[in-house]
């Protein structure tokens, strides 16, 4: 029989004991190696220079360790446990909430129960980082003229504010709204001068805890360099007005040009470019200024209008150089002119592209009115004038009088020549200071026969030839009449000794000899040629036994010699085919029976034996021994 009152305290105890061992504990330890460990199993290892890490109850990819929690039912709670170097700020999860039991250990519990784990549920971790609060993510983002400011305080609470200053200058304080695990802020730094470079401070006030060092970090921005800068324009052919656009996103700024060389602030946004060329091309440069700062450059550019008017009024003519017999000159003003036209008193001389002119052939010492008139397609500009006189001519002169034999048959019979400048009447001819003969032409030459002014071959006369023109300048000359003297007569006479020759030879015929003599020796020099061309290639010689065969009837090889065989010379050796030679051979006997071998036609072979490399020693004593072979091969030919 069952006890009763046994069986309801076995009961109570099992309730008592056995259903809360139902409700399942698990460990999370972060190991003082770095090691994260649950459940039993590693699942990471932490990196001590972070201040916070985030743990996924599944698998999420953004978290630093994945607990790959199933269901909620299966957790009541979580034990984390930590041990040193690692201090614990505070422990914060989504799904319940997370409760400090030492320095070291926290109990996160679960409301959720019988749930399946959310993907998106995380739990936090925070450490005390060498007594610092939990860093913000900040991200910068800048452009040309402004930067924003994003910061994430990923622990709410952490922060009630932050103070963001700009190059140390506070910009704005800017407070941290509650009610979530993470919030983020943001700010926009506008007015901001585009290619510079700033510093951006952020400082976080803590919430409440002011024991905790807080958060304050420097970031180095820099702003787009400036590309471009609206402006418009009003152009003309001299001139160009530039308005430039508002900068909206800066205030105060102000625009600097730098043209030709020269930089302007300008007070306004416009600016006029003045005293232009027509139809050309110019570039400058801007940038801004505001807050102190500069941006980089931008380079700009425009083009005049061309010039749709005649010219203007020409300032000046000047004179820039003239002589005896011309003036040159050259127009000031006048610009935007195709072609000048130049007048000398009243009269067009001529009309040219240039800006200068020379007016040449003018007479010496005279005045002139110069004028000129420049003009385009459009119309004309004002006639300049001015007057200007030439250089007075230096005295007349002569020079260079010379002497010549002018008639073969009359040696007293002289030309007189001469050179001579800013002669105008003539000249006058002295012979031994006595006037013979006066000019009036220019053509600077005289013929004087000196036998019918009395002179004889035997006469030095002196003359001399004078410009009539008053102040001249005569030259003289002392000439000899004799036939075959020094100086100007020798000359002379060599002349005269050619033309006699000449005349001689046309009237006895030997002229046509003479003709005939280049044609002689050219024949001459043909035959000679041709004799020896035709020893040349009827020539051959044998390699082996040093005898040689006659391949036509000129020529016979004998002791290295080639011998003429109508002549009885010889003609040269092997090695002076190209350069022959010709000399008598001294053994008459030799020489009769060769004469006797020449008449036998076709291939002439001499013995080789005794007669090759003779020297002139053993040539007496082998004489008669040649003779004997040379007949014997005679007879043998025949």
């Amino acid at each position: 029989m069952v006890d009763i009152k046994k069986t309801i305290f076995v009961v109570l105890l099992f309730f008592i004991f056995c259903i809360p061992l139902y409700a399942s504990e698990y460990g999370l330890y972060f190991t003082s190696s770095g090691q994260v460990i649950f459940d039993g199993r590693i699942i990471g290892s932490f990196d001590f220079d972070k201040n916070y890490c985030v743990l996924s109850f599944t698998s999420a990819k953004d978290a630093d360790f994945n607990m790959n929690m199933r269901r909620i039912d299966e957790y009541d709670f979580i034990t984390i446990k930590f041990e040193e170097p690692f201090k614990v700020l505070t422990v914060y999860h989504d799904l319940g909430g997370a409760g400090k039991v030492s320095n070291t250990e926290y109990h996160a519990s679960f409301f959720n129960s019988h749930n399946r784990v959310p993907s998106s549920s995380y739990m936090y971790i925070f450490f005390d980082k060498n007594g610092s609060l939990p860093e913000p993510i900040v991200s910068i983002n800048t452009s040309t003229f402004s930067s924003s400011v994003n910061i994430l305080d990923i622990l709410n609470g952490t922060y009630s504010s932050f103070d963001i200053f700009l190059n140390d200058v506070l910009i704005s304080n800017v407070p941290v709204p509650g009610g979530s695990l993470k919030q983020s802020v943001s700010y926009t730094l506008n007015n901001l001068v585009p290619g510079n470079d700033y510093v951006i401070r952020i400082r976080g006030k803590p919430s409440s805890d002011t024991s905790y060092i807080p958060y304050d970090n420097s970031f180095k921005i820099s702003t787009s360099s400036l590309t471009d800068i609206s402006y418009s324009t009003n152009i003309t052919d001299s001139s160009c007005n530039i308005v430039f656009d508002d900068i909206t996103n800066l205030t105060n700024e102000k625009f600097e040009i730098s043209f030709d060389g020269k930089s302007y602030v300008l007070d306004s946004n416009s600016y006029d470019f003045n005293n232009l060329l027509p139809d050309k091309s110019y570039n400058f440069k801007v940038r801004l200024l505001a807050n102190g700062l500069k941006s980089n450059w931008v380079s700009c550019s425009f083009r005049t209008s061309p010039w749709l008017k005649a010219p203007l009024d020409i300032e000046d003519l000047k004179v820039v150089g003239f002589g005896v017999n011309f003036i040159r000159v050259e127009v000031a003003g006048g610009l935007y002119a195709s072609e000048y036209s130049f007048y000398l008193d009243g009269s067009l001389v001529d009309t040219v592209s240039s800006n200068s002119f020379t007016y040449l052939n003018l007479n010496p010492n005279t005045e002139y009115t110069l004028g000129v008139v420049a003009s385009n397609k459009y119309g004309v500009s004002n006639l300049k004038e001015i007057k200007h006189s030439t250089n007075e001519p230096p005295p007349p002169r002569v020079f260079s009088l010379t002497s010549s034999i002018s008639d073969s048959e009359n040696t007293m019979k002289r030309l007189l020549k001469w050179s001579s400048e800013y002669v105008k009447d003539g000249f006058e001819i002295f012979i031994d200071k006595v006037s013979i003969e006066t000019l009036d032409n220019l053509s600077n030459e005289y013929l004087v026969d000196f036998s019918s002014l009395g002179y004889t071959e035997d006469d030095t006369v002196l003359v001399e030839v004078v410009p009539i023109d008053s102040k001249g300048i005569g030259a003289s000359l002392s000439v000899d009449l004799k036939f075959n003297s020094s100086g100007l007569s020798s000359i002379d006479t060599i002349i005269v000794s050619i033309l006699n020759g000449i005349d001689l030879m046309l009237s006895s015929g030997v002229f046509l000899i003479l003709k005939l003599i280049p044609f002689i020796i050219l024949f001459m020099t043909l035959r000679f040629l041709f004799k020896k061309f035709r020893y040349w290639i009827g020539l051959t010689r044998s390699r082996n036994n040093h005898l040689y065969s006659i391949k036509n009837d000129s020529a016979i090889s004998y002791n290295d010699n080639y011998i003429d065989k109508h002549t009885g010379e010889i003609i040269g050796q092997p090695n002076e085919v190209n350069n022959i030679q010709s000399k008598a051979i001294s053994d008459e006997d030799f020489m009769k029976q060769y004469k006797a071998l020449s008449s036998i036609r076709g291939h002439g072979v001499l013995p080789e034996e005794g007669y090759y490399g003779i020297s002139s020693n053993e040539k007496e004593i082998n004489s008669n021994k040649r003779i004997n072979s040379l007949l014997n091969e005679i007879s043998r030919l025949r």
